[in-house]
This record gives C-alpha cells, sequence and structure tokens, in this order.
C-alpha cells in the first residue's frame, strides 16, 4: 500500500493537502503541479507515467536523485563504520 500526499494549498486560513491510500494496481492521477510525498506502507512498486515530453528531464533527474542517495548511504555507512 502507498500513501501519496500532494502539495500543499491554502484554502482559508488553513493549509490542506490532498492524500490517496492507493492498493495493489490502483492509479492516482497527481492534479497538480508541485511536489508529492510518497510513502510505502509495506513492499510497493511505484511506476510513473508522464507524458512523452517530460520522459527526459525525469529520467535525468531520478538517475541525479538515486546518485544522491547512493552517496548519502555510503557516507553515512563510512560514517558509522568509523572511517
Amino acid at each position: 500500500m502507498l500513501r501519496v500526499t500532494g502539495a500543499p494549498v491554502w484554502l482559508g486560513e488553513r493549509i490542506l493537502s490532498e492524500t490517496a491510500c492507493l492498493r495493489e494496481g490502483e492509479p492516482h492521477l497527481v492534479r497538480q503541479a508541485g511536489w508529492i510525498a510518497i510513502q510505502a506502507l509495506n513492499d510497493a512498486e511505484v511506476v510513473c507515467v508522464t507524458p512523452e515530453a517530460l520522459w527526459p528531464k525525469l529520467s535525468r533527474w531520478c538517475r541525479m536523485a538515486a546518485a544522491g542517495l547512493h552517496r548519502g548511504w555510503k557516507s553515512l555507512a563510512q560514517h558509522a563504520g568509523g572511517g
């Protein structure tokens, strides 16, 4: 199961975020620009479908994010190991 939380929006004096809990096979359409948070509540796989023109940018961003995570975990492991 996944929990998808959308970008916050102002409604009067309150900040609200749309949240959806998705089970296996359920789609979710992000309706507004901005960040989203995806939380896996158990083992999960995410498939992101975007217009064809966005694939190069999305692919590049995913590679950069994965590289950053790898560097972060590697650095954390080195510090934890004392080296």
